[in-house]
């Protein structure tokens, strides 16, 4: 991920700036007297650098994960039999798959399927907002379902 490898290396410059930000604040209350940087700041920045860094990865990895991902996720689900061959959105993200808890990029992988053809959408107009399913193209259905 370059977008990830260009972030972290600002941290070249966030580390040491922590440590004195960390040392100014402790001279500025009246904790510390000395006029060198402290291991004890040096080991604090690194810790929030650490922090900060999972936290980058896990934003990173959710912004690489493309709706052709969540389609294929999707349809691995659907394949191995766990969502029914008429299904709407909410069975997919209320299951809490990984990568398909989130309701707007479930959406977005079902997009990519209906317009692959391999779902089918069908619009339920219920006389207030209208209700979408989705049906399975007889193609994909799982074994041991009627083809």
């Amino acid at each position: 991920m370059p977008a990830l490898g260009s972030h972290m290396s600002k941290y070249r410059s966030l580390f040491p700036s922590l440590a004195l930000i960390f040392h100014l604040l402790d001279r500025a209350a009246g904790l510390n007297e000395q006029a060198s940087i402290g291991f004890m700041y040096v080991q604090l920045a690194a810790e929030w650098c650490r922090y900060l860094e999972g936290h980058a990865r896990k934003l990173y990895l959710a912004a690489a994960t493309s709706e052709f991902d969540t389609a294929r996720e999707i349809l691995n689900h659907i394949r191995s039999g766990k969502v029914a061959d008429l299904f709407r959105a909410r069975d997919v993200y209320l299951n809490h798959w990984r990568g398909l808890s989130k309701p707007d990029d479930v959406k977005r992988g079902l997009d990519v399927l209906v317009d692959y053809g391999w779902l089918y959408a069908i619009t339920d107009n219920t006389g207030g907002r209208p209700r979408t399913r989705f049906m399975v193209h007889p193609s994909i259905a799982p074994a041991g379902r009627d083809r």
